[in-house]
């Protein structure tokens, strides 16, 4: 889970953490937001693919939700080149998938 700090979510994640012990615990990564939403998930996008790509486990991920934030023509563009090539709108954003293939294939960058 990753978690942009917001009027919405500080309180949720403070709970999460007070049930967890403690916020390592909590099995996320937590960014205060200093930036754009489209901007901020484009910037973290290659951090994100580090933990969870092809370069840190042997099952990558394949589908990958984000909530908060629209399927926009960069955002799209960006995940295009991470070979996710299928995306629902969701009511709160939006789902990406790729194939096993596509999600153990080299990165750009």
């Amino acid at each position: 889970m990753w978690v942009v700090m917001s009027p919405v979510n500080d309180p949720v994640m403070r709970a999460l953490w007070k049930i967890a012990a403690a916020p390592s615990n909590s099995g996320g990564m937590i960014f205060k937001p200093e930036i754009g939403a489209e901007d901020r998930f484009l910037c973290y996008l290659d951090t994100i693919d580090l933990h969870h790509g092809p370069q840190s486990t042997e099952t990558p991920y394949m589908v990958l939700e984000v909530i908060g934030l629209p399927l926009t023509a960069n955002v799209r563009q960006a995940l295009l080149d991470y070979g996710f090539r299928d995306f629902s709108e969701t009511e709160s954003g939006f789902i990406g998938t790729c194939s096993a293939e596509e999600a153990s294939r080299d990165r750009p960058g």
